[in-house]
This record gives structure tokens, sequence and C-alpha cells, in this order.
């Protein structure tokens, strides 16, 4: 900052000394403690005598009785032109973000914790803003004999403890872990030699956004902070923010989700999860009652209710299993990664339940133990370049083949081995006990017990605080004291005279009955594409899934010509962190409905989107059977109820596959069913987004789908050119686009027959003579026919 500040000119009947050390005045131009006096003088600090009397003197210039003067501390001097200049602090009391702090009260807080030996608190300027960075010695206690390279989390154990001592302005920017202060040789601290702080510190473990709210405040906090990745667990301070910053979360809060929360919250709620919390209170303004672990195990939960009756309508589907596999790498130790399954299963009881039908209702029955076995299908005897295909082949029958809900197990793994050193590991779940939260649970529980093993040591995993049928009887609890009623009255005024469904053309008539028959066609739009996308949902306060399904609106308006959108998606369902590291069936589905009508700008499509979505989350406990039953829409046999395009933004968290051993990689599986006449799948990894359209094969061809993700692709681009552009402007683009597309395809036909040709003439060289022979002389024949 600027090493001198003017600050004006006393005010009338108040007046400004400049004093030394004896409280004499200084010359003119001369650097001197500022002391003021005069009418407003205050009597002293309220409830503080010592402070009071230690800055609070007797004037010895005044020849009025009982004069005071107020020892501010600041150091200044007079300008030529009798401006005050601010010249910095006698003592060490700093003025940071608009309020005055003592650095002495911190080194105190932080010296009374027993695993600091030493500290010292200094101003530290980063980006032209005055931040505090706090430099600490630990003790051996505070080590714990690890070496200093692995003492990431010391800063933020520490902020934690301040939390409760300190005002949040008090609270260090930035830790710095130094084997000891550096002194002058007269002991004093060194305050040159304190090193600056890493201004962009590696965070070890940014755990991903969860759910629309944190997802919108993790934006929100981007921008204002300038950093591209902000975590569920990131502090707001810790981050660089500060009051003036505060203040902006604080109105981008206001515009983004039409709440009013005071500037106090933000520093008693500094992570995005706790601010996630305040802000659904303010918008919601209810309390869900605490989920707790009850011992009764017996009740169903909704979802797991509707699956039960879909099941016994048609038994053994395989429309609603769920795959996944991991490309294992390296050694694999085949007995301990049976015995890590059999401990998950043991882990979880949901993975140990089946259902049973009681009068027009069902039970669920949980058995005490269940090893799931762990077969192997062996591949290494086939030729190297059939593996891929004879692998895929048993993935699909296996993925296709029924579970039996009453009977169980509701789990199913397999190991393809290509080698000793090469196998694909395969799990098959019933989505009655599972969904896409919990596989990744699962393969996170699974290597962490493989680990424990293979290296004879705890898996680390903390004991749950609940169990699924907790969270089912918790449910119940909830909605059926009158929660389910209203909210089902919101569902039912939002989705009023709503249309049936979205007219798109099909590449096959509609038959009278659906099968579960279906097609899957991948995209991928690159991290420098979705970076862009990212930055422009950030301009525009929205979360990344709103301004992909906005764009998804307008796709879907060109190709049905509809203005009136109903649109199914999923939320997590996880709203108690008890729920965060539970494998069970918690997904609920929510029915979105959008209005294009009136020929909007995108800005306005995505600001109508913004409202009906945060509308939808207030509303998202109601389950989806519950909302078929209350809308009481006419059922047919060739669509599903409400809706039949889907639209889901899979942000669930996924670290990475760390085995020990190996490599380890994700692997997509193709179920060959639908759903729905179309589930738009949507993944970001690594940044870039991928995406997989599922699509029912009794209406579509792979074509059509590839014609929607490139009009999906084309209106993200669009989008971010032209946010003020209008729908009608938009659609016209669309039409131009096309054409282009049209004509590209057609010349690239024509490119490939030309290409075909010539490989066919230089294969066939005598047929093609003989041939032209022929038609010489026929042409020959009619010359002279003619003459």
């Amino acid at each position: 900052g600027a090493t001198s500040t003017p600050i004006g000119r006393p005010l009338a009947n108040h007046a400004i000394r400049l004093l030394d050390r004896e409280l004499r005045p200084m010359r003119l131009g001369a650097e001197g403690q500022i002391a003021a006096h005069g009418v407003g003088l205050a009597r002293g600090y309220l409830a503080r005598p010592a402070f009071t009397a230690e800055r609070f003197v007797p004037d010895p210039l005044s020849d009025r009785q009982g004069a005071r003067l107020y020892l501010t501390g600041d150091l200044g001097r007079y300008r030529a032109d009798g401006e005050l200049l601010i010249l910095g602090r006698r003592d060490q009391q700093l003025k940071i973000r608009g309020m005055r702090i003592e650095p002495g009260e911190i080194e105190a807080a932080l010296l009374d914790r027993p695993e600091i030996r030493a500290a010292a608190v200094r101003p530290w300027d980063r980006d032209g803003v005055t931040r505090l960075a706090a430099y600490i010695v630990l003790t051996e206690e505070g080590t714990g004999g690890r070496p200093k390279a692995s003492l990431e989390a010391v800063p933020e154990t520490l902020r934690d403890a301040l939390r409760g001592r300190l005002p949040a302005a008090f609270l260090p920017d930035a830790f710095v872990v130094l084997d000891q202060l550096p002194l002058t040789p007269s002991g004093k601290l060194d305050i040159r030699a304190l090193p600056a702080p890493d201004p962009a510190p590696e965070r070890q473990k940014v755990v991903a956004p969860s759910g629309a709210t944190e997802e919108l405040l993790a934006g929100i906090w981007s921008e204002v902070l300038g950093i591209d990745r902000v975590g569920s667990q990131d502090d707001f301070h810790a981050l660089g923010g500060h009051s003036l910053l505060a203040t902006q979360v604080i109105s981008r809060l206001r515009q983004a989700f039409y709440v009013e929360l005071p500037l106090a919250r933000l520093f008693e709620a500094p992570t995005i999860e706790q601010l996630a919390r305040e802000v659904e209170r303010a918008r919601y303004g209810r309390a869900r009652p605490k989920l707790v672990s009850t011992g009764e195990r017996h009740q169903l939960s909704f979802a797991q209710q509707r699956l039960c009756f879909i099941d016994r309508m048609a038994p053994g589907d395989p429309v609603y299993n769920l795959p996944g596999a991991v490309h294992l790498v390296g050694p694999l130790d085949v007995p301990a990664l049976a015995r890590a399954l059999v401990r998950v299963v043991a882990r979880h009881e949901t993975l140990r339940t089946h259902f049973t039908a009681i009068g027009t209702g069902f039970e669920q029955h949980i058995v005490e133990h269940l090893d799931p076995g762990l077969p192997i299908v062996d591949l290494s005897f086939l030729p190297e370049s059939t593996r891929s295909a004879e692998a895929r082949r048993v993935e699909t029958q296996e993925v296709r083949r029924p579970f039996d809900l009453g009977r169980g197990p509701l789990l199913r793994a397999m190991l393809l081995r290509s080698s000793e050193a090469d196998h694909e590991f395969f799990l098959t779940l019933h989505h009655v006990v599972s969904d896409g939260w919990s596989q990744g649970v699962l393969i996170q529980e699974l290597i962490a017990f493989y680990r424990s093993e293979r290296l004879g040591e705890p898996s680390g995993l903390p004991d749950l605080p609940v169990q699924y049928g907790d969270f089912a009887i918790w449910q119940r609890a909830w909605l059926e004291g009158g929660e389910l009623e209203r909210q089902a009255r919101w569902w039912k005024d939002q989705l009023k005279d709503a249309p049936p469904s979205i007219g798109l053309p099909t590449d096959h008539p509609r038959p009278e009955e659906l099968s579960s028959g279906g097609g899957v066609v991948r995209r991928n739009f690159d991290r420098a594409f979705m970076d862009a996308v990212r930055a422009f949902a950030r301009r525009q306060n929205t979360s990344l899934f709103m301004t992909l399904i906005a764009a998804f609106e307008v796709v879907m308006h060109y190709a049905s010509g509809q203005d009136d959108l109903v649109i199914g998606t999923d939320v997590a369902n996880r709203e108690q962190v008890e729920l965060e590291g539970l494998i069970g069936f918690f997904v609920n589905q929510l029915v979105l409905r959008f209005s294009v009508g009136g020929d909007p700008s995108f800005r306005e499509i995505l600001e109508r989107t913004r409202r009906h979505t945060l509308g939808a989350y207030a509303h998202q406990d109601l389950p989806f059977d519950k909302l078929v039953e209350a809308i009481n829409p006419p059922r047919t046999r060739n669509r599903t109820p409400l809706f039949q395009v889907k639209f889901v933004l899979q942000n669930t968290p996924q670290p990475p596959l760390e085995v020990p051993g190996l490599t380890a990689t994700p692997l997509m599986v193709d179920t060959r069913t639908a759903k729905f006449d179309q589930l738009w799948n949507l993944w970001e990894r690594d940044g870039a987004l991928q995406i997989a359209v599922e699509f029912s094969s009794d209406l579509f061809l792979a074509p059509s789908i590839e014609r929607l993700l490139n009009l999906f692709h084309y209106t993200l681009e669009l989008v971010q050119e032209q946010p003020d552009a209008s729908l009608q402007e938009l659609r016209q683009q669309l039409e131009e686009r096309e054409k282009i597309w049209r004509r590209e395809r057609q010349e690239r036909w024509r490119q490939a027959s030309r290409g075909r040709l010539k490989k066919f003439t230089k294969k066939t060289p005598a047929l093609i003579n003989t041939t032209q022979a022929q038609s010489i002389a026929a042409g020959r024949t009619a010359v002279e026919s003619v003459d």
C-alpha cells in the first residue's frame, strides 16, 4: 500500500496535535504521534479502565481544568498545505479490513495452544490487499513426529480452534509453519527475515460441492475470490476472503437465492457446506428433524417401495440394474479383494437386504452375514484381439441378468481376467439398494478394505452413525407429519395443465407398449470449452447445471416447437451429513417445468430456469411416486408419467481411485436398456464434460441423438457470445448451422463415394475395362445408327 495517506483537516471545535513521546509538539513537517482533543472527545473506553488511562491523558498544553488528549497511536505529519498525512502506527496495532487489530491478542491465542511453541503475527500484502499471516513454531506434540512437509492440515485445525476465541476479522489468512522464528542479534524478531506466505497454497483435498446450493455458492466464491476451484470444505477466510469481499458475496447471494443474510453469517459459517445450510434455512424457513439410529429395520423408504411395486408388475426387468466396472492393471491380490468385498457388505445393511410382499405392501429383511462371492471369468486363453469384445459380451450378459428381490442377494461381483496383471472388476446392484452416489462410496470403501487386507493395517473408515433403515424411518416421520401435503400442494400448482410430453420427432412410430430396449450415444466436451461455460455460468450467478439445462431447453424447443417443456432430473437427496457415507437408494426424481414462451432472451430463460429450479430444490423431499399420486396423470404403457426426457448432471463426489500396487481406471458400461425416451447423463471429469445419452430404441436411431448433441454443443457456444439474443434469433442461427452441417455431410458422403469408386476400380481393372469396352462399343453403334 502507500507509505502515507492524507486524511484532511480537523472539523470545527476539534483539534489535532502531533506530539513526541514526551507529549511535546513537533515542528511543521516532522513526524509525530497524532493526538486528538476538543469538544467531541469521548470520556474513555467502555468497561476498559486500564486502556482508558493509557490513551486518555491530561493535556499539558491546555489552560482548561480537566482537559485531556486522546493518544491515537497513529503516526502522522502535516503537509505544507495543512493536510494531515497518516504514516502508520506507533505500536503494533494494525488496521485491516476497516478494523483495528492487535497482533498480540492473536499471538496470545496461538500460544495458548499446546501444539505451538512460538508465534508471530504480521501484516502481509497480497494483490494490493493487506492480510494477516501467522508464523508458528510447533512443539513436538504439535508435529507428532511428522516432517514439516506433512503438516498441511495444521492451518485448518488452528483456524477452527481460533474461531471460537477470536473475532472473524482476527483470524489469520495464512499460516506458515517454521522450524524457528528468525531473530536479530539482539534477540528480537527479525521481521524482514520472515518468509512471505505462499500466495496460492495447494489444497491437498478439494471436496467437490454437493447439490445445487453448494454448486451455486462455489461459483459465487470462485468469481469473487478469483479462484478456479472451490470445494465444499474450503474456508472463505483461508482462501483470502475479507469483509469487503464478504459484502460482495452477500449481495450475490441476494441475487442468486432471493434471500437476505446478515454479513456476520458468512463469518459464522465460513465454508461452502456450512453457508449452504444457512442459505437453505433462510429459503425453506424450517429445520429438519435429526436423523438418529433406531435399531428398527422393517420399513422401506418410499423409493424402495416404488421399485418393489414395479418389480411385482415386471419381475426381473433388468432396466433397474446398476452396473459399475474398474480396470485394474498390476499384480492383483484376488483373495484380498474378495475379503474386502465381504467387509463392505458387512458394513452396509442395505447390501444384505431382500424384500418380501406382505399383503398389499412389502417388508425388508436383513441377513446377518452375506458373502456375495467373486467368480473369475478367465479370458487369457483367447487371442488378444478378441478379449475386449468377449469382455463386453460377458458384461452385457451379466448386467441384463435379473435379480430376485424376494430372495437376494441384490449385489453381484465378477472378475474378468485378461492376464495375471490385467483385470476388470465388475459390479451389478439392483437400484432398490443403491444409486450413483452409492456406487462411488462402495468402490472407495472396497479400496480401503483392500489396502487394509494387503498391508495388515486398519481401514481408517469411521463407524457408520446410521443405516439405511434409519433413513427410511426418518423419511416417513418427516413427511407424514404434514410436510408431504405441503410439498405436494406446491408441485400440483407448478404442474397444473402441464403438457403430457415433449413432442420430439421420432424415427419409429410410438408403439402401444414400450420395451426396455435401448442404445447410447456418447460425446465429450473438452476442458477448454467447459472452462468457458463455467466462467459464463459464474458471470450469470447460476450453477453449471442451470446453465446446461437452460441451453437444453433451447434445443428441446427447437426440436419440438413447444414453449412449455417438462423435463426430469435427479437430486442426491442426502441433505444430512450422516447420509453421505451410506450405500442405499436415496436419489429422488424432480419434475422441472420450464416456459420459453414470449420470445425471451437467453438471459431471461436462464433467470426463469434459476427461479424454478431453486423452487423445486426447496420441495425436493416429496418422493416421486407420491408426486405421481398427487398429480394423477393419465397412465399409458408407452409413456412414463409426467416426463419422458430426463437431464442429469452427475456431480456426486468422485475421489481418485488409489489402489496400492495397482493402476485403477473406471469403465463405462452400456446396459442397452432405456427407462425413458431419452436420458441425458452428464459427468464432469478432469474439467471436461462426458455425456451419455440413453435412448429408447423403439423410438429413435443413433443419428437423431447425434443431431441433438450437435445442437446442444452449438447452443452453448451461441449463448456465451450472445446471452441477450432472443429465442427466435437463436432458432434462426440453429437452422443456419444445421444447413451448413447438411452440406458438409453431403460433401463428405460424395468424397467417400469417390474414394470407394477409386478403390473399386483399382481392385477390378479387368471388369472395368470390359465394361468400358462394352460402353464404347455401344456408344459407337448408337452414333453409327444416328448417322
